[in-house]
């Protein structure tokens, strides 16, 4: 160093530096500064670009799009976590086509190199994938992959996801500046994904408010009930995006309200393999007695709808205080949904449509006490006004047929009189037709409530005739009719696809009942299930018969025959 001339220190003599060094030096900072703007230029982008998103799968491809970008990855994939943490259950992937991900196959689950990130949540980076004790190695068809770049995506500090890029476009391993960028687009990727996910939620509840509310209109409205079945199954079809969607009544609601369920309604098709069992599984009645929605178990439901076993279902029961309404049951036939039903919401949607459905049928009692209050009313001016005039015609009838000097007249008159005998046994049959009150007790009472019943199932009402004192009918006949008429109209709406349903009770020396309809006839294949043989069981231990045959139009008839003791029913 030199010392200059009137100054008290001394400066670097230019001769001393090596202005190629120099220079060289500055050029690498400033490349070094222009190279650190441009990253911190590309993550601001990238980050505005992964917050501009609110549906969520666009959110998370957007996510893994930006971050190969970002780093020039040629491969990225973004691994989606199960609720326990244990495994993948969605991938989303960058840099391979359709073609390519339809050839390898399955989506990994977290085994391998994968699994690291979920067992320790941190950021891993390697230089040649197939060299780390963990590897698995690839799926046929997998494209060849080398460097790797792993950074977990959290979520209000639980891991979400995991972010997996592979082989830079320069050939070059992932650096440390490429760990920090992604890090840093995970976190601002974090915020993004929970900003969709509540607005994935509040869309998501918004669905199941406005399907309760078209449900609670249609069923407190002035459409008929079978109209209202329609669109809480359609409703829930909507709200849940389930394929396949059943509604399950209670065949005793107040006795064993999840004892015995059957189905009044259906959105969506399913494969029918057999005859559905009668008893309702135990996963579904623990469902039901804890008044909560929850999964179930694919064979349980294909039992209960004798159907093919879906690959996903979820059931949501419908308690209107401590009445149970029914049952809704949500099935995925083909493929399990990415993301699972929210069952919070399903349970909430249930308790209102079943609130809906309890006052829809106290609107009905009333009618239906209208209705018998009218019916008694008729039935009273029969009995004192009609039967009593009748009577009087037919006295003054007598009289003149005494006084007709012809014999002719007089076996007329005759006549009149007998024909009169039979109005009055007519309009006291009328008479006690209109007193006795469905569903309270006689078989006829029980033989109308099955056929209620059906009219859910089949979607119009069966016709029933009945001919005979059915007083006749000895209580063990009795019982077994009524499940014989339930089993056969259960038959019909399952598998007849009719439009009419005919309904016949004789009872003489013998009761006989017939079932017919005009539907496309039995198949082959439920005439050798056991439902059939119930129903020649019930005959054959009473000494009688039964007989399928069809009818020359089209349907089939189902004719159960019985000799009747001398054992009156009660």
């Amino acid at each position: 160093m030199e010392r200059q001339p009137g100054s008290n220190g001394f400066v670097p003599s230019l001769s001393g530096i090596d202005l190629d060094d120099l220079l060289g030096e500055l050029r690498d900072r400033a490349g070094a500064v222009r190279e650190a703007h441009e990253r911190l230029s590309g993550l601001l982008g990238a980050v505005v670009a992964v917050s501009s998103e609110l549906d969520l799968a666009a959110v998370l491809q957007r996510i893994i799009t930006t971050a190969c970008s970002l780093v020039g990855a040629r491969y990225g994939a973004l691994g989606v976590l199960s609720p326990e943490r244990d495994q993948l259950v969605q991938f989303i992937t960058h840099g391979l086509d359709d073609e390519t991900r339809a050839r390898i196959g399955e989506i990994p689950h977290g085994h391998g190199v994968l699994g690291l990130l979920i067992k320790d949540p941190k950021a891993l980076r390697l230089h040649e994938i197939s060299e780390h004790p963990k590897s698995v190695g690839f799926p046929p068809n997998h494209p060849p992959m080398h460097s790797f770049l792993g950074v977990p995506l959290l979520v209000r500090d639980e891991v979400f996801g995991n972010l997996y890029l592979s082989d830079k476009e320069s050939g070059e391993d992932f650096s440390s500046a490429d760990e920090e960028v992604v890090t840093a687009l995970a976190a601002a990727a974090g915020v993004a994904v929970e900003n969709a996910r509540l607005y994935e939620q509040s869309r998501n509840r918004e669905a199941w408010l406005r399907a309760a509310a078209e449900c609670t209109r249609t069923l407190t409205g002035e459409a008929q009930i079978r109209t209202g079945y329609d669109q809480v199954v359609s409703s829930a079809h909507t709200a849940s995006a389930a394929p396949v969607v059943v509604l399950m009544r209670p065949a005793e609601p107040e006795l064993d309200p999840a004892g015995s369920l059957y189905a009044v309604a259906q959105r969506g098709l399913l494969e029918v393999t057999e005859t559905p069992v009668a008893t309702v599984p135990e996963a579904l009645v623990r469902m039901v007695d804890a008044h909560a929605a929850c999964q179930l178990e694919p064979e349980d439901v294909a039992d209960l709808l004798g159907c093919k076993a879906p690959q996903a279902a979820a059931g949501a029961p419908m308690w209107a205080g401590e009445r149970l309404e029914g049952v809704l049951l949500f099935l995925w036939p083909e493929a399990a949904p990415s993301s699972p039903i929210d069952l919070f919401q399903a349970t909430t949607f249930g308790e209102r449509v079943a609130l809906a459905m309890a006052v829809a049928e106290a609107q009905s009692d009333r009618e239906r006490i209208a209705v018998l209050e009218d019916r008694d009313r008729i039935a009273r001016d029969l009995h004192d006004l009609v039967i009593q005039r009748l009577f009087a015609v037919g006295l003054s009838v007598q009289g003149a047929a005494r006084d007709a000097v012809k014999p002719q007249v007089a076996q007329r008159l005759e006549r009149v009189v007998d024909d009169l005998d039979e109005t009055i046994k007519d309009v006291r049959r009328t008479i006690y037709q209109l007193h006795a009150t469905p569903g309270v007790g006689g078989l006829r009472s029980e033989l109308d409530e099955v056929l209620e019943h059906a009219e859910d199932a089949l979607g119009f009402a069966p016709s029933l005739r009945t001919e005979g004192p059915l007083s006749a009918v000895p209580d063990e006949v009795g019982a077994d009719l009524v499940a014989v008429l339930r089993e056969s109209l259960t038959n019909a709406a399952k598998h007849a696809d009719a439009t009419s349903v005919w309904v016949e009770v004789r009872v003489g020396s013998a009761l006989e009942a017939s079932i017919s309809d005009n539907g496309n006839g039995m198949p082959a294949s439920l005439s050798r299930r056991s439902g059939l043989a119930n129903l020649q069981a019930r005959a054959e231990a009473h000494g009688g018969s039964l007989t399928v045959t069809p009818v020359p139009t089209g349907g089939t008839e189902i004719v159960w025959w019985v000799p009747l003791t001398s054992t009156a029913r009660g």
